[in-house]
């Protein structure tokens, strides 16, 4: 049997069923718990986990799994839920807003050229670049442009 075989499988299709319905069970469980508790045991929860996240993914700029197991203290069997109550991605979005902030505040960025690019523009190795973040129609883009080098 090919490994498409086997992925299209009755059995493969009842062994996502079963991952579905205990997801969707645990999100019914989860939701209970959380309906269950009180206004300020909410604001104590939701409080603890922002902060934590900000330590691990802001102050600490830790990876997901940093993060999960050092920061929050969880072991590896939270990495998978982790990833289907959507924190991976918050982390991603964490990671890439500080790497752009980062980016706009740079007073300099090293662009390195290979050589094609330097043959085909004229440019040289040492060229000196003005790049800018800008926003345009609600999308931001990176405005590079070339300044002369003196020679």
């Amino acid at each position: 049997m090919s490994l498409i075989d086997y992925l299209d499988s009755p059995e493969m299709e009842k062994a996502r069923k079963a991952m579905r319905d205990a997801i969707n069970q645990y999100e019914g469980e989860t939701r209970a718990w959380w309906d269950g508790l009180s206004e300020k045991e909410r604001e104590d929860a939701f409080y603890m986990v922002c902060k934590l996240i900000h330590k691990g993914d802001v102050e600490e700029q830790g990876s997901y799994r940093h993060v999960l197991y050092h920061t929050l203290g969880f072991d590896m069997a939270m990495y998978g839920q982790g990833m289907e109550c959507g924190y991976m991605d918050i982390h991603n979005l964490i990671h890439d807003g500080l790497e752009l902030r980062r980016i706009h505040k740079a007073e300099n960025i090293d662009i390195n050229l290979c050589d094609d690019i330097i043959k085909s523009y004229g440019a040289q190795s040492k060229t000196t670049f003005n790049v800018t973040v800008k926003e345009r129609d609600g999308k931001a883009y990176i405005a590079v442009a070339v300044i002369p080098v003196e020679k």
